[in-house]
């Protein structure tokens, strides 16, 4: 007779509230989706998003990503889910001081929201979402873009403020 389950599938592991984000990604078993997001800081939508994709790419995630739904509830085999699991984690976006005027935040690495940017210069975020609208690749050409997953615009600022310096130079028209 045939082995129903995988060994990696035989055990089902519940509320791991004290384990590190390495002993769950390390541990072998089954876990429910809900036990684990806040642990390893991982977007539940990203996650549930990936696999009814895969469903519809006639794939099985259970065996490509190590999640599926079962009964009602979202489960994830952590030997498979463990190898992609960095693409579910959110975006690391940073917050701007209040004490930041424009010229430190523009020196600063890493992402903001497009929102609190425009607080400390002088145009709107109507404005630069309009030029993310005009552009192809927005991120590398301006490092303004839209993050569907967290249906905000990001602004890295690196990018931006090369970008931005040139504009305000009058170095490059739209």
């Amino acid at each position: 007779m045939e082995n129903i389950f995988h060994r990696d599938e035989m055990t089902q592991i519940v509320h791991p509230k004290d384990w590190t984000p390495e002993q769950i990604l390390d541990h072998d078993g089954i876990f429910y989706l809900k036990d684990v997001v806040e642990p390893l800081n991982i977007c539940t939508k990203k996650v549930r998003k990936r696999a009814r994709k895969i469903i519809e790419d006639d794939i099985d995630p259970w065996e490509e990503i190590g999640v599926r739904i079962l009964w009602n509830y979202w489960v994830v085999r952590m030997s498979v889910f463990s190898r992609c699991y960095s693409a579910f984690t959110p975006a690391r976006v940073s917050t701007i001081k209040a004490s930041w005027d424009a010229n430190t935040m523009l020196h600063q690495r890493g992402l903001y929201y497009l929102t609190d940017v425009c607080k400390k210069i002088p145009f709107t975020a109507h404005q630069l979402r309009y030029q993310v609208k005009q552009r192809d690749r927005p991120r590398d050409e301006i490092g303004v873009y839209r993050d569907d997953e967290m249906g905000a615009y990001l602004v890295d600022m690196e990018l931006f403020a090369k970008w931005l310096k040139e504009i305000w130079k009058g170095r490059w028209v739209a």
